[in-house]
């Protein structure tokens, strides 16, 4: 059975997932956050607090998880070019040591 978690595709939809997973929480805060201005205007940092961490615990993980997926993909198919370039410089040093003979 082949790894279909290490795909190229399984890191585009894991990165895909990360940044939905984003968007809809900021639109839940935003929407449905209990956002608190003080007499200057700024923003809470309690809640702002809790966003960031959010996003670094949960986004950044998944984040995180799809780059590994990715490199490890990238690995492969580097290790198969240079198979392929191996067996290529193999060939050609045959066909120079018929042709110098």
């Amino acid at each position: 059975m082949k790894n279909r978690l290490f795909t190229e595709k399984a890191g585009i939809i894991l990165a895909l997932i990360g940044g939905g997973v984003f968007l809809v929480y900021l639109f839940l805060a935003i929407v449905y956050g209990n956002w608190e201005f003080s007499n200057d205007s700024s923003i809470s940092e309690e809640k702002f607090g809790q966003f960031g961490d959010f996003v670094g615990g949960v986004v950044g993980t998944i984040f995180s998880f799809a780059s590994v997926v990715l490199f490890y993909v990238a690995l492969k198919d580097q290790r198969k070019d240079f198979a392929t370039s191996q067996e290529t410089l193999q060939v050609q040093l045959e066909a120079f040591k018929v042709s110098a003979l």
